[in-house]
C-alpha cells in the first residue's frame, strides 16, 4: 500500500513537472531533478608521458597541420607545451598548449634552439625516463620531460635532446639528460 502510494506521487510529481505537451511548469523551491542525471562530458587528461598519450599528442599536433618537428616540447603528466615553428626556414615560433585538444593562444616568438622531430623519439623512453628522474629525489611531487632541439647560440656538442626533471615539495630536485635515443648522458641533483 505505501509502495503504490509513493509510485502514484511520484509519477504525479513527475508529470506535473513535465507534462506531455512539453511545456515546463515552474514549482517554486523545487530545482528538479536534471542536474542529478547530467553525464559529464569533460575529457580525461591525457597521460602525456605514457606512450599512448604521446602518439595522441602527435597526432593532435598533424592533425592541427602543425607537423610533428618542434623547437621544444615539455611533456608534463597531463598536458604539453609544445614550441613549432612558424615557418619552414626562420627560428619564428609558436607555442601551443595540449592537453587531449590542442590550443592556440597566439604566443608567438624566436627560438634560441633548432628544430627535432619528435616522430624520432621512442615514446617508451621518454616513460622510462620520466620513471627514472622519480628516483632522484623523495616523494617527487613534480615530473616532467622536455625534449628541445639543438643550441643555436652557441656550437653544440651535447647530445642532450631529452630531459627528464622531478622535484619534491622542498625543492629538492634532479634531471637526467639523455640523447635522442634515450641513453643518459648527464645525471644531476641538488
Amino acid at each position: 500500500m505505501i509502495i503504490a502510494v509513493a509510485a502514484t506521487t511520484f509519477g504525479f510529481a513527475v508529470g506535473f513537472l513535465d507534462d506531455d505537451a512539453g511545456d515546463r511548469v515552474d514549482v517554486p523551491g523545487f530545482s528538479g531533478l536534471g542536474d542529478a542525471f547530467q553525464v559529464d562530458d569533460e575529457p580525461e587528461s591525457p597521460q602525456v608521458l605514457s606512450p599512448a598519450g604521446f602518439r595522441a599528442l602527435l597526432a593532435g599536433l598533424r592533425e592541427e597541420g602543425y607537423g610533428t618537428t618542434v623547437f621544444d616540447a615539455t611533456l608534463y603528466p597531463d598536458y604539453a607545451v609544445v614550441v613549432v615553428p612558424e615557418d619552414e626556414r626562420t627560428l619564428r615560433s609558436r607555442s601551443l598548449y595540449w592537453n587531449g585538444e590542442l590550443s592556440d593562444d597566439d604566443n608567438l616568438g624566436t627560438s634560441h634552439v633548432g628544430r627535432v622531430d619528435l616522430d624520432d623519439v621512442d615514446p617508451a623512453v621518454l616513460a622510462r625516463l620520466s620513471r627514472r628522474a622519480r628516483t632522484l629525489v623523495e616523494d617527487p611531487t613534480s615530473v616532467y620531460v622536455v625534449v628541445r632541439g639543438p643550441s643555436t647560440a652557441f656550437v653544440d656538442d651535447d647530445p642532450s635532446r631529452i630531459w627528464a626533471y622531478a622535484s619534491n615539495e622542498y625543492r629538492e630536485g634532479g634531471y637526467l639528460a639523455a640523447d635522442i635515443e634515450g641513453r643518459v648522458v648527464r645525471r644531476t641533483t641538488w
